[in-house]
């Protein structure tokens, strides 16, 4: 079978929860398939770090973007910002000559190019987009004058009352277009499924290469630090640190001043610099690798208020043995249950608490670890996850 995906950033290197995922997707798919990938580049450095995916593709083509084409007025920004002339002349080309049984359009805001492709197109979405700008607008519309979160990548996340609607109109007009759709947990498919019912909507996880992932040793006393790592240009995930940050950490340090707090991912911001200005705060930007940086802590902590979809970074921590404290928003989707693999808390004292005591309860803290690594292996493998969406469509075709 030959497969063409189609994404708005290219997969390789795989340093994000986007970009895992769909790394993963061409890893699993190309063992038995041809798959062709047509992603967006952004510079030539990033150009230059893609073509390592040749090696797993038949036919790779990254598209340096340029600016975007002016289309109707009532095209949200997210995807008024993907409509190129480069990107449509590259999927035509890759349809003459690799002629794909299938595509897989990665994010509905893509969804310009629908027409280009094959007749049996899926669409992947890896959240719901229109959910997150509501939220996003309900919990921290106005905090964005502070210069923390203005950020290239948050451009979209501004006006948000505004393109939540126009992108909840424009998923509703470009979801029945496709006959079999992808969501990552099933809060995700009911909202898809009670906003449209044509087609087909199926839960494909989120996952972890657990073959990779050794789980950390830990020895008691534990080291009193904790972690937080994720892609630190992405708007939901700076609300949640300068929430955690200003309102619960304060908490953590009046209870035990000795706790560290480390904070790991790519392009951290000046404006988040900025706020770390304690010497019990480092943060390590684009770090080689999780477990590099997860090595010196003992619990992960995922403090958002704002999201959608399944987060990689709570399975990445469960599958190296970090126990993860989370709010319920940070978790949603996940097959978790709190207390058991899990600490689930939304207010800033209880979640203050939770970080200090588990620390110092090691039956509890071993109970979680083994659990969540249990879970993670039993339920989230990539292998697991894809094999599934291989068996659908097959069933489609």
């Amino acid at each position: 079978m030959k497969i063409l995906i189609v994404a708005p950033y290219t997969p390789f290197p795989p340093d994000t929860g986007g970009r895992i995922r769909i790394f993963e997707e061409i890893n699993i798919l190309s063992q038995k398939h041809e798959v062709a990938v047509a992603s967006f580049v952004y510079t030539k450095d990033e150009l230059k770090k893609a073509s390592g995916l040749q090696k797993l593709c038949a036919k790779f083509e990254p598209v340096m973007y340029t600016n975007a084409i002016k289309v109707q007025r009532d095209v949200p920004d997210m995807a008024q910002r993907y409509i190129t002339p480069e990107m449509r002349e590259t999927i035509l080309a890759i349809r003459k000559e690799f002629m794909p049984d299938v595509a897989i359009l990665q994010h509905v805001y893509m969804s310009y190019y629908r027409p280009l492709l094959p007749q049996f197109t899926i669409l992947e979405e890896q959240n719901i987009e229109s959910k997150i700008l509501e939220n996003a607008f309900c919990v921290i519309n106005k905090d964005f004058s502070k210069p923390l979160i203005r950020t290239y990548a948050t451009w979209f996340f501004e006006n948000t009352e505004y393109q939540a609607k126009l992108l909840a109109d424009y998923e509703n007009t470009h979801w029945p277009h496709y006959p079999l759709r992808i969501t990552v947990s099933d809060l995700d498919k009911k909202e898809m499924d009670a906003r449209c019912i044509v087609g087909e909507s199926v839960v494909i996880n989120n996952g972890v290469d657990i073959a990779s992932r050794q789980i950390i040793p830990q020895k008691f006393p534990l080291l009193r630090s904790i972690i937080f790592f994720g892609s630190l240009d992405y708007y939901p995930n700076l609300d949640g640190l300068t929430w955690f940050i200003s309102e619960i950490l304060p908490i953590i340090w009046d209870s035990d001043p000795t706790i560290q707090f480390l904070i790991a991912g790519r392009n951290p911001p000046k404006g988040l610099k900025k706020i770390c200005d304690d010497k019990r705060i480092t943060i390590v930007a684009n770090p080689s690798s999780i477990r590099s940086v997860a090595q010196y802590s003992s619990i992960a902590v995922v403090p958002l208020r704002i999201g959608g979809g399944t987060r990689l970074k709570i399975l990445d921590a469960m599958s190296l043995g970090l126990p993860v404290i989370s709010t319920s928003l940070g978790c949603e989707g996940l097959e978790v249950a709190d207390q058991e693999n899990i600490l689930i808390k939304d207010e800033v004292n209880s979640f203050a608490s939770s970080v200090v005591s588990l620390l110092d309860d090691r039956n509890s803290y071993l109970r979680i670890r083994e659990n969540a690594r249990k879970l993670v292996e039993k339920s989230y493998t990539w292998e697991n996850v894809y094999s599934k969406l291989e068996s659908k469509i097959i069933e489609h075709l």
